[in-house]
């Protein structure tokens, strides 16, 4: 039916393609967006240019300000006391004496240089009129009256037209400027005769007196400001256009005509005049309302559908309880593998701690079998070792298997000839896990032996023989934890027989440095000593817990010894033997002999000292 309600639309109306609501409003705000970040983008760059040069400007004028302040202090401080000294208290010189006069001097000289720069000290009823404050210099005078916390002002402001930066400072009234502003009847007589008792007199120490200014011009600068503003708003306006575009373009690809396609999906899937006449109406709106539109049919249909489907579970309750138990049942086989392979895990945990105790091989073995076989499901097990001289295999421990042979004549040369014939006998298929390969054999009365190679990287160094072992029921994980067993056991074997080897070694190595009569100690490239002999713990009267590990330069660990003192980086920069003469507290002289032990990279590893 709903093909045949679209047939019946007028072809203009579903050929035409009427413009998008939504599309209008997302570009809408968009370009709305993308326009505040514009204005936004040029204010920011004109605040930030304008704020650099109004710094540009303040550290100027503080310079200017600064050379000023020095030029009147000087004249305050040193001339004009001098002045005073040298002609008499009643004495005035202007060009020496007068501060204000001497400020606007040095800085006029100065405008010959930087014209732009322009300073002048006002003050009101000033004797000077040059010095007489204008409007901008009246407002900065009452600033200070009425906050005389501030100490400056500066800021952008408006002079003869032109924007100029101004910095202006209070000029204080102090003590010795009552002599000349004071009282006239104190005032000098030169000073009388030069401006009059009217003006500039009658003030207090403390009293303002006026403010200094120094104004740059700015206005070129601003003007390039705000030229650099239009520009950057210019740019970003022409690169957010370009993107706008795209955006405009990539949004009508992906939403809008999604959108579409969506909507004709729901179009013609509804069945029913009512629901294609509110599909209709909602064409009045944007894509949005229009989808609303179809979700609300679709909720009507997925409401049907939920009834349809509560009818439908009320069926699937039996056969959840069946999938239920089932799935039980599987949990519990599957809980009951974990426990297995966690405690073969354990297991094999312990066999590779059995490594780190401080036992001989012969008191391990036992415990590595009893462990074992609390993983295998086996009656019994025997842990054979290879021997030499003659090459052999022998029993180390046992457990319940009674019947396998004490020992084994092996040649290891014979291996190739083993493995190519299949085993004869109990101690073929022994022999034949001795060269590497798991082997089973069944023999009298049924009994049956499961060999399994001891290895570690490659090299047989065992067998571990079990006895009472099915070996046609073994599942596949089986073989792995024997192939797992067997070589961690192996690799057991091989670091304890390594740890023999060298605890022996080291034994062997301090018996031959205890047999030496001189003092001998081993020291690493951080100077540790790492192995002392009999004679220097007799000659210091120190024990080996005191001294071994320490550094040799370390007092706690030879009080008496008088190599602290030693210059044994010479053999380590060298890397030849060396000798000298140490000279001990109590006058005894030691001819010590220092000879570097040197690693295949050519580098200093340690170093034997011989006193």
């Amino acid at each position: 039916m709903s093909e045949e309600i679209l047939q019946a639309q007028p072809k203009n109306e579903q050929g035409r393609k009427r413009p998008s609501g939504l599309q209008k409003k997302f570009f809408l705000g968009l370009g709305i967006i993308f326009l505040c970040f514009c204005i936004a983008s040029a204010f920011l760059i004109y605040a930030h240019e304008k704020s650099v040069l109004k710094e540009a400007a303040h550290e100027k004028s503080r310079m200017v300000m600064a050379a000023v302040e020095a030029s009147r202090s000087y004249v305050r401080e040193v001339l004009r006391p001098k002045m005073y000294h040298v002609l008499g208290r009643h004495a005035f010189v202007l060009e020496a004496m007068s501060t204000s006069y001497v400020g606007r001097v040095v800085m006029d000289r100065f405008k010959e240089t930087l014209p732009e720069y322009q300073y002048r000290r006002v003050s009101l009823h000033a004797r000077n009129p040059a010095s007489t404050p204008n409007a901008t210099e009246t407002r900065m005078i009452d600033f200070f009256v009425q906050r005389p916390q501030h100490e400056s002002w500066e800021g952008l402001v408006k002079i003869a037209d032109r924007s100029h930066f101004l910095h202006s400072r209070p000029v204080f009234f102090t003590e010795s400027c009552m002599h000349c502003h004071g009282d006239p009847d104190d005032a000098p007589q030169a000073l009388l005769d030069l401006y009059g008792r009217e003006r500039g007199f009658g003030h207090k120490p403390g009293e303002i007196a006026g403010v200094n200014t120094v104004s740059i011009p700015v206005d070129i600068a601003m003007a390039k400001i705000k030229e650099r503003a239009l520009s950057v708003f210019a740019v970003s306006l022409f690169c957010l256009t370009l993107l706008y575009a795209l955006i405009a373009l990539l949004f009508n690809w992906v939403v809008v005509q999604n959108l579409r396609d969506l909507l004709e999906i729901f179009r013609h899937g509804l069945r029913d005049d009512t629901e294609l006449q509110l599909l209709r109406e909602a064409k009045a709106k944007d894509e949005i309302g229009e989808l609303r539109s179809a979700a609300q049919v679709m909720a009507g249909h997925l409401s049907n559908a939920r009834q349809h489907l509560e009818e439908y579970a009320q069926n699937l309750e039996v056969m959840v309880r069946e999938r239920t138990k089932a799935l039980t049942k599987s949990e519990q086989r599957l809980q009951e593998k974990v426990t297995a392979r966690n405690r073969e895990l354990k297991g094999l945990n312990t066999i590779a701690e059995m490594i780190t105790r401080p036992e001989n091989l012969a008191d391990i073995l036992p415990q590595v079998l009893q462990q074992t076989l609390g993983l295998i499901p086996a009656r019994g097990a025997a842990l054979y070792l290879l021997c030499d001289n003659p090459s052999r295999l022998e029993i180390q421990c046992r457990e319940n298997a009674e019947h396998l042979p004490e020992q084994l004549p092996f040649d290891v040369d014979s291996c190739k000839l083993i493995l190519e014939d299949e085993p004869t006998d109990l101690a073929m298929s022994i022999c034949e896990a001795a060269c590497g390969e798991t082997s089973f054999f069944a023999f009298q009365q049924g009994q049956q032996c499961l060999n399994v190679p001891l290895c570690c990287r490659d090299n047989v160094s065992g067998v571990m023989a079990f006895v009472g072992f099915a070996f046609d029921e073994i599942p596949p994980e089986m073989h792995q934890l024997l192939f797992c067993i067997g070589n961690q056991i192996g690799i057991t074997i091989e670091s304890l027989r390594n740890m023999e080897k060298l605890l022996q070694s080291k034994e062997l190595l301090q018996s031959v440095f205890d047999g030496i009569t001189d003092m001998l100690v081993l020291l690493d490239r951080d100077l540790r000593i790492r192995m002392v002999n009999k004679a220097h713990l007799k000659q210091f009267g120190v024990t080996l817990d005191e001294i071994l590990n320490k550094r040799c330069r370390d007092p706690q660990a030879c009080r008496s010894c008088p190599f602290i003192q030693c210059n044994i980086e010479i053999a380590f920069k060298s890397k030849t033997p060396f000798t000298e003469e140490v000279r001990s507290s109590d006058g005894r002289i030691f001819l010590v002999h220092y000879y570097p032990i040197v690693n295949e990279k050519g580098e200093v590893e340690s170093i034997v000292r011989n006193a």
